[in-house]
């Protein structure tokens, strides 16, 4: 069996995607595999995240909800050419960094719905991560800027 590298805590168990579309369910103790299912998203990719209790993965362009005692898509968001990173932790939200045709922009997103509450054109490329801290939102760039986002 492979499993890629990516996990997610999740209700207090330990989430995986195989390469050939499998979702297990561990138990964090034991490491015995408790679950397993066929994910109904052929296209997810890693990384496997959580956001207040959704289950997300990635699909070309965008991020999936996926229910994973069943491996059903619960919502599906396309949000650019590429997803590039997101974060799941600031203020409840679910925050996408994607790239366009000019620019990235970063999304915020519902976790319940996927609905997409708002998104704000960034004046780089290429981003590498995404961090809250306290009432800011942090992003970073592969060309090592550091862009800080406040309420």
């Amino acid at each position: 069996m492979y499993v890629e590298t990516d996990f997610a805590l999740w209700r207090g168990d330990l989430w995986a995607l195989t390469a050939d579309g499998r979702l297990l369910r561990f138990d964090t103790r034991t490491g015995a595999k408790l679950r397993e299912v066929p994910l109904a998203l052929p296209q997810a990719t890693r990384p496997l995240e959580t956001a207040g209790d959704a289950l997300l993965t990635t699909v070309p362009g965008g991020l999936a909800r996926i229910d994973p005692y069943s491996g059903r898509v619960l919502w599906s968001k396309r949000l650019g050419q590429e997803l590039g990173t997101y974060h799941t932790e600031a203020g409840g939200l679910i925050w996408a960094r994607s790239s366009g045709r000019v620019h990235d922009r970063l999304h915020a997103l519902d976790p319940d719905t996927g609905r997409v509450l708002t998104n704000l054109e960034l004046h780089d490329f290429s981003g590498a991560g995404i961090a809250a801290i306290d009432d800011e939102l942090w992003l970073t760039t592969v060309g090592g800027t550091v862009v800080v986002l406040r309420r």
